[in-house]
């Protein structure tokens, strides 16, 4: 029995119940599959501190921070390495100490599903084992209102015709019942005994990500007592898992733009260094010159430097087609006249490309996806803002969403309020923080120069 069409290139095949085929039937061959173990957090026990300093130290204000504290450390300074060091760390540990709370939580939910009890059909009898340890092959038994724990093809059920109704709610969001049909020579077999003595393997395409298409072949063995039967996908294989939107990290318009003034002040802080470095060697160019640029320090002078040094405080401041060839600019050029859009029947990863394809466009706008179901959270992996809300179909959104909200009508507040007092707030504390780093800096840097200067200006004054 053939479902779909015959045109796959890659192929694999699956031992129903992990039996071998009869002798001269075909070549057994050994094929190795994941585990069917869920993984949606970020990090591990060994990882968490290097690939999280690693995400930490690519904003540009992290970086710039971590540069002036080590030429601080490094070489003599007029300021002390704590002014650049300790916020750097205070900032540095609370970031970590969140990110790495909220992915044990993600390990945590992962464990959840992962430890699920499930039921296996094995040898006539139907036992019980966790969901993380299926294999590919295994034959699963799925009572009513329950979900399916890997991708699974029907053999039968307690039905005479061998229907079943399921929700795929969490695929592609419908909530409507669909009829799904077994295949039509193990329908009838719906004992424990009956589905054991299945002997038969697929051949099927290899995993994609396409939830309406599936293409492979059932070989059935007959015997005095064999029949035909199905085998499961699992683990990181199954359509949900290849309509994930990889997690990567996001940055709001606000930080963008502080990355930008961050480069221009370091432009600044690189070209006075300069300009003091090039007038340093000019000053000190010809030491045998008859009248020195400025006076060389006494020897009282020197001995103030070598016994009070420690002396001085320190302080520091506080959808397919679309997506496809040429069909992109002309849905892109669709949506920018039209007040709104709507797209229906989307798979997950189809969501997320339209997010993309909006979000990369020449006007670079703000995206925010919402969504309350587990086929939205590509959707809002992908957008600048994903808020999750908690809905009937469990919290997959709300855990990977930048922001959670109960219920829908929240988000009116959430955006308007909320999000309005944000903005005000984080940017009179980007405005504030460089009008303190220039004070401090420029008090030093004409401090240095007053210093230095003193006397040669007052030597030069007839007394």
């Amino acid at each position: 029995m053939c479902v779909g069409e015959e045109n796959w290139v890659d192929s694999r095949t699956i031992y129903i119940g992990h039996k071998q085929p009869p002798p001269g039937t075909e070549a057994f061959i050994q094929q190795r599959f994941p585990d069917n173990r869920v993984t949606s957090s970020k990090y591990t026990f060994w990882n968490f501190i290097p690939k999280n300093m690693f995400e930490q130290f690519r904003r540009v204000a992290n970086f710039y921070f971590l540069i002036i504290f080590l030429v601080q450390l490094i070489i003599d300074t007029p300021t002390s390495p704590v002014t650049s060091g300790l916020p750097l760390f205070f900032v540095i540990t609370v970031t970590a100490i969140k990110q790495g709370y909220e992915d044990w939580l993600r390990h945590k939910a992962d464990n959840a599903i992962n430890q699920c009890p499930v039921q296996v059909v094995h040898d006539g009898k139907v036992i019980r084992k966790q969901s993380r340890k299926l294999r590919v092959g295994d034959v699963v038994f799925v009572k009513e209102d329950e979900t399916f724990p890997c991708d699974l093809i029907l053999l039968s059920t307690s039905r005479d015709d061998g229907t079943c109704f399921v929700t795929t709610a969490s695929l592609d969001g419908e909530s409507s019942h669909k009829t799904y049909y077994a295949v039509q020579d193990t329908k009838a077999y719906t004992t424990e005994e009956e589905v054991d003595s299945i002997h038969a393997t697929i051949e099927c395409e290899q995993p994609q990500p396409d939830l309406y298409r599936f293409v492979g072949r059932i070989n059935v063995y007959m015997n005095n007592d064999s029949v035909a039967s199905g085998g499961d996908l699992h683990s990181m294989e199954t359509k949900m898992a290849l309509n994930y939107q990889s997690k990567s990290q996001k940055r709001s318009a606000v930080e963008k733009s502080m990355n930008s003034y961050l480069v221009v002040y370091l432009f600044i802080l690189i070209g006075k260094a300069l300009v003091n470095t090039l007038l340093k060697y000019v000053w000190q160019a010809d030491p045998n010159r008859d009248e020195p640029w400025y006076n060389e320090r006494t020897e009282a002078e020197r001995e103030r430097h070598i016994t009070e040094p420690h002396s001085r405080p320190s302080s520091g401041p506080p959808q397919e087609d679309s997506n496809c060839g040429n069909y992109k600019e002309i849905f892109l050029e669709i949506c920018r006249n039209c007040s709104a859009v709507l797209c229906c029947r989307m798979a997950p990863l189809q969501k997320a490309q339209i997010v993309k394809l909006i979000k990369t466009s020449k006007e670079h706008p703000i995206t925010l996806a919402v969504g309350d179901g587990a086929n939205d959270v590509s959707m809002i992996l992908e957008a600048h803002v994903g808020i999750g809300i908690m809905g009937k179909e469990g919290r997959q959104a709300v855990r990977n969403s930048d922001y959670a909200i109960p219920k829908f009508k929240h988000l009116k507040k959430l955006l308007l309020v909320h999000g309005h007092y944000y903005y005000i707030r984080i940017s009179e504390l980007v405005q504030y923080f460089f009008y303190k780093n220039v004070v401090f800096i420029s008090l030093s840097f004409c401090t240095s120069f007053s210093v230095d200067s003193h006397n040669s200006l007052c030597t030069t004054q007839p007394t």
